[in-house]
């Protein structure tokens, strides 16, 4: 018989008996009743490790600043003393004291009168002599002068603080007096040590 024959009465039978589909499919991926195929294949994991920062933070290598300026020096030198204040807190810078000793440093010129007048250096004066601690006005401050008073000595007043007998305003030259009057070498009352004073109209006051 022709193959073609064979094959159309093979069919027949089948339709003839009402046979159902229950045949077995194949396939790459797994077997099922109704020929679908079925993924076995597990999931796939990630196993790389997440990425890590070596990088090391950022280092301030810079050394602070540094003040290398030396502060300032005061190289001046006080002025030194050269004699002792007189009473008010002028610049003493020694008195004249007589007519060949000037006494400088603590010294302060002390005036005897037991018979004829007699003058000595000392840093304090004893009794019965008379100390001087200024020969004119560049040793008072502000206006005030050198005023002597016999016997008491010689020290910085007011203007208006000499006066009376006994009393004269002592000086080195004409500008060491005050306005109107002039320098004079004058003796002292009773004879005493003379003095430069200042005086009125060229008279010497005793």
């Amino acid at each position: 018989m022709h193959k073609t024959a064979y094959l159309t009465l093979g069919l027949a039978l089948l339709a003839g008996c009402g046979a159902s589909e229950v045949g077995t499919v194949v396939d790459d991926g797994g077997t099922t009743a109704d020929g679908t195929s079925t993924d076995t294949g597990a999931p796939g994991t990630d196993t790389g490790a997440p990425g890590t920062d070596t990088g090391a933070p950022g280092t301030d290598t810079g050394a602070p600043g540094t003040d290398t300026g030396a502060p300032g020096t005061d190289t001046g030198v006080p002025p030194a003393d050269t004699g002792v204040p007189s009473t008010d807190g002028g610049t003493w810078a020694g008195v004249k004291c007589g007519d060949k000793l000037t006494c400088t440093g603590d010294k302060v010129c002390c005036i005897g009168f037991s018979g004829s007048a007699s003058y000595s250096c000392e840093t304090k004066c004893a009794g019965g002599t008379a100390a001087s601690t200024c020969d004119g006005k560049e040793d008072c401050t502000g206006t005030n002068i050198c005023c002597a008073g016999f016997p008491s000595g010689a020290s910085c007043k007011a203007l208006s603080a000499c006066s009376g007998f006994g009393t004269a305003e002592i000086c080195h030259d004409d500008a060491g007096c005050s306005t109107g009057k002039t320098c004079k070498l004058c003796s002292t009352p009773g004879g005493g040590p003379a003095f430069s004073m200042c005086v009125t109209g060229g008279k010497c006051p005793f």
